[in-house]
Formats: C-alpha cells, structure tokens, sequence
C-alpha cells in the first residue's frame, strides 16, 4: 500500500506486525490502529523482507479520511510475514468557507462548518 504524505501531514501511528509461517497454510493478522481526532490522509505498509516475498497487505476498514484504519495482513503460502505499518494525517481544520480550505473539492480532506447568508 504505497502512498505519498502531503506537506502538513504527519507520522501519526507506526506498528509492527511479524508472524511465523504455517507450513502448507497461511498466516493472516489485522491491525486496527486508531489516531485520536487526527484525520488519516495516508497509510503506508512496508514488507520488511526486502525480496518482497512477505505477503500482502489491503486496508478492510476506514483509511484516508477517517479516524481509524483497518490493515488486514495475508501470508504467501507456506511463509510469514514482517510489516510495518505507517499512518499519516493531520488535524481537522475547520473553515468557515469552502473555498478558503481546498481548491480542489471532491479531493478535500478537512472537516468544513459552512456558515449560510440569508
């Protein structure tokens, strides 16, 4: 699960998850990692074995935009796994317009109170 921090984000969680292997199976773990009332813009699991042969990691709950984040983690067969999982996000920021917080709408990641003029 590549991604890329935006400027403003910050390393918010970063847990480790190692199994042993099964023989003739798999090994599966999930993570449920909680940051507060951070806002997650990024998740990020690395394969600490470095010929890419630990297994494979999926968000199953949350993730960007959320509070929390589920990362379900499945074994190769006959293997284990290493990874370590890294959140990044920031705080809400909360705006009185739109415009002023994002430029871009339907990407905007902030929570926005929008005052209405009658």
């Amino acid at each position: 699960m590549p991604c890329k921090p935006l400027p403003g984000d910050k390393l918010l969680q970063r847990v480790s998850c190692a199994k042993k292997f099964k023989a003739l199976g798999y090994v599966s773990s999930t993570q449920h990692i909680y940051v507060g009332d951070h806002i997650i813009a990024c998740v990020y699991a690395l394969d600490q074995w470095g010929d890419d042969t630990g297994g494979y990691a999926s968000i199953v709950s949350g993730g960007m935009g959320y509070t929390y984040v589920g990362v379900d983690i499945k074994s190769r067969f006959n293997r284990g796994f290493s990874f370590v999982i890294e959140v990044y996000g920031h705080k809400p920021v909360t705006c009185k317009y739109l415009r002023k917080c994002c430029v871009y709408f339907r990407t905007c990641t902030y929570t926005h109170t929008h005052t209405h003029i009658s």
